[in-house]
């Protein structure tokens, strides 16, 4: 039995009192402690010898007090003039003129509306009409042979539009209508 108000017990001692203290590890925690110390001295010695290493060398070299210690006189009188700089720099190139596209013919597409025939104002224009121009806002003249026109899938024959073929692949990438949430703009609204 270990007298616990000894000054003499540590906690190693407490720890292993009914242990098997062959084993190994009550050694390890008893060593621990110098392990440590010595550990901090020989890695305190390294840094100290790495800090002042590049003053030691210095101080061996030979002629390293003539190094330093050497003095120059300038006669700011007799020195050379500097080279001349350029400061004119040569005009950039001029800027060639960069002709406009050619305009490309545009028909106004007025949106259908249900209305009655008295109200109509402006009819859509023709399945013809928009495969030959482009679709805009307001009407323009220019060329009718537009690159871009030949990319165009026209579907129907002018009586049917807005509606659309479902593709070869089976996916479409626009819908008629988008999906709603049912009460979200009354939700919305409220809050």
């Amino acid at each position: 039995m270990i007298n616990y108000n000894s000054p003499q017990v540590t906690l190693d001692e407490i720890v292993f009192e009914h242990r098997n203290k062959v084993y190994g590890a009550y050694f390890l925690r008893k060593i621990y402690d110098d392990n440590i110390l010595i550990a901090m001295l020989i890695g305190s010695l390294f840094f100290t010898l790495a800090v002042t290493s590049p003053l030691i060398l210095a101080a061996l070299r030979p002629g390293s007090e003539e190094r330093f210690l050497k003095e120059v006189v300038i006669d700011m009188a007799n020195l050379p003039a500097p080279p001349p700089t350029n400061t004119a720099l040569p005009p950039p190139p001029p800027l060639q003129p960069i002709a406009p596209p050619p305009a490309v013919k545009t028909i106004k597409f007025t949106p259908p509306e249900v209305a009655s025939d008295e109200l109509v104002q402006q009819q859509p224009p023709s399945m013809d009409e928009i495969k030959k121009n482009v679709i805009a806002s307001v009407n323009q003249e220019g060329a009718l042979d537009a690159p871009f026109l030949d990319n165009i899938d026209v579907v129907g024959d002018g009586n049917d539009i807005g509606i659309v073929e479902a593709p070869a692949d089976g996916i479409f990438i626009v819908v008629e209508q988008m999906p709603v949430l049912p009460g979200l703009s009354e939700y919305l609204a409220k809050h």
